[in-house]
């Protein structure tokens, strides 16, 4: 179940966090950011698009619009913000009823949307719906945004979710290891409880897409909550969190750094027991038969309800808008670590959590200066960190 969060007022936020809000240039501060209200989406049949939001008449209104500067701490202490992957692209040209949200997806927003209404929330902030698409620039928002993340009482994950293989040994192999998983259970409240999550999933044939913790946008979100102590289960349902593991595990048979952000969450053992399991898992999926290997199921039980433990406690991602994340971070840029759809915006997504400067962002000079400013940032070995990122985005130092 997602929580409703902790309310943390403004002067409770880490420094960090406070300098966003304090940085914030007053030009961003005055143009309306909006807050959904949690029971007129509960009504919609999809997200809408920001144009179609209804706005004007009070008495019927679906959301407050409102500067950003004149939002309440209590109004903060009333809202849930969402983190989530798009499920198709934003067509070029509005089209009625067109939403990036696909059902799946809606389904676990409308189950947590219910749960802070019934916690006592009353509004949510979707981009979808509160950026507009077509009838203004997104800048600001895109500038100002990450401050949203970071004010909103409470942060909900919404991922993309995919049907399970049609054909092959993978169906099989889940339920063989969901069977294991319910012999175990007597002793193991983490064994009965995968158990149970692991039917659900074979039940709907839907496993949640891996991506969303690997992507740069979403990462950039995740940072907001820095200092607030919250865990994966503040943030997403267990059902959906392995569904995330099942998919890193399936997708690494063929790309290792598809589960590259996975073997950070589960810590060093279990990211080792991922690689093992990678092995005997690509031969059984190549051969399509669970006889070309010996204790798969044993393992996978056992990721599983290290997941699930995981899932209940701290996690080891540290995503924190620090120096030596940022140093790690350029570092690690090749790894595959972190997933962008433009290379750039692996710059973009993280450049305003260390530099307000307003750069070119359409521009190869504003990419490279902007990429220039954040090796500054993050330490001594500039011409290094310059050379690693630069290379991934087709940049060469030209100071």
């Amino acid at each position: 179940m997602v929580q409703s969060g902790t309310l943390v007022t403004l002067e409770e936020l880490p420094e960090l966090m406070l300098d966003l809000h304090e940085g914030m240039p007053l030009a961003l501060r005055s143009p309306p950011m909006r807050l959904l209200k949690i029971d007129a989406v509960l009504a919609w049949p999809t997200i809408k698009v920001y144009e179609e939001v209804g706005a004007k008449d009070a008495t019927t209104a679906e959301c407050m619009d409102v500067p950003y500067g004149d939002v309440t701490e209590e109004q903060w202490a009333q809202t849930l913000i969402i983190s989530w992957r798009w499920g198709a692209s934003k067509p070029v040209q509005p089209q009625p009823l067109f939403s990036p949200m696909l059902e799946p997806q809606f389904r676990e927003l409308r189950q947590v949307l219910q749960q802070a209404k019934d916690s006592g929330l009353q509004y949510v902030w979707i981009d979808w719906s509160c950026v507009p698409q077509y009838s203004a620039p997104s800048m600001v928002e895109v500038l100002r945004s990450k401050v949203f993340y970071v004010r909103a009482r409470a942060m909900a994950v919404i991922p993309t979710f995919q049907p399970l293989p049609a054909e092959g040994v993978v169906r099989l192999l889940l339920s063989k290891v969901g069977r294991l998983l319910k012999r175990r259970s007597a002793g193991s409240l983490m064994s009965a409880t995968a158990a149970a999550v692991l039917d659900a999933i074979l039940a709907k044939d839907l496993v949640a897409g891996r991506e969303y913790f690997s992507r740069v946008w979403t990462l950039a979100e995740r940072m907001a909550r820095h200092g607030r102590c919250e865990q994966l289960n503040h943030w997403l349902s267990l059902e959906a969190w392995l569904g995330m593991v099942v998919d890193a595990m399936l997708r690494s048979t063929e790309d290792r750094s598809a589960s590259q952000v996975y073997r950070k969450i589960l810590g060093q053992a279990a990211g080792q027991l991922l690689d093992s399991i990678m092995g005997p898992l690509a031969m059984a999926i190549d051969t399509a038969s669970m006889l070309v290997v010996e204790g798969l199921e044993d393992k996978i039980a056992e990721l599983f309800c290290t997941a699930v433990d995981i899932w209940h406690s701290a996690n080891a991602l540290d995503e924190a808008p620090t120096k030596a994340w940022l140093h790690l971070y350029l570092l690690e840029a090749d790894l595959g670590v972190y997933q962008a759809w433009s290379e750039a915006d692996r710059v973009w997504a993280v450049y305003s959590y260390y530099c307000w400067k307003q750069v070119d962002q359409g521009s190869v000079d504003g990419l490279a200066q902007a990429l220039r400013d954040l090796v500054k940032v993050a330490g001594d070995d500039s011409k290094q960190l310059f050379a690693i990122m630069g290379k991934k985005l087709g940049l060469r130092d030209l100071s």
